[in-house]
């Protein structure tokens, strides 16, 4: 009963963006035209302790990281979340699909997250609020193996929270690194 009642009363403060994140356990459900600044002091935690902050997920092609043009719109308003928020810290997380090698795929996730982060100190974030962490295969949003399930785990999802810094700027190591 509390869970709903704060729920609904976050729903109230956030908007379309809140609801749509409850219903899909995701902020990348959320569109676009609902990424509105969210004052850390009224945002909902998340699963792991994340902040629910209006930010997407960005996706990539098979192999690549570079960052697809229709995905930079959303990573423009990611960094304007963040500039208006300069207390949050986030985590910039990459990840891979399946298909290569533990290490392969533990590689290509961090080359995807500091691409995002590069994006993101380009546009106006502190490096110091940010840190970068690969989960590689590991933590997949679908389990299927169809081309559109294995498109949606190839992605860098940027979570606000309370995190410190790991060894080095901006850096963070993989609690559970692949390949041991």
């Amino acid at each position: 009963m509390r869970t709903t009642l704060a729920i609904v009363a976050m729903s109230a403060v956030l908007g379309a963006g809140f609801s749509a994140w409850t219903a899909s356990g995701s902020a990348a459900s959320a569109k676009a035209g609902t990424r509105s600044a969210v004052p850390l002091a009224v945002a909902a935690r998340g699963p792991e302790g994340d902040v629910v902050a209006p930010l997407g997920d960005i996706h990539f092609d098979t192999d690549r990281t570079d960052i697809r043009l229709q995905e930079q719109t959303n990573l423009e308003a990611d960094a304007q979340w963040l500039r208006a928020h300069p207390d949050a810290h986030a985590r910039v997380e990459g990840y891979a699909d399946e298909r290569g090698t533990p290490p392969h795929n533990h590689a290509l996730g961090e080359r995807r997250a500091e691409t995002v982060r590069r994006f993101l100190v380009t546009h106006g974030v502190s490096a110091r609020r940010l840190t970068v962490v690969s989960f590689g295969e590991e933590r997949p949003v679908c389990s299927g193996r169809t081309p559109a399930c294995l498109a949606r785990n190839r992605r860098v999802h940027v979570a606000v929270g309370p995190w410190t810094f790991g060894a080095g700027p901006g850096r963070e190591v993989a609690a559970h690194a692949p390949g041991g």
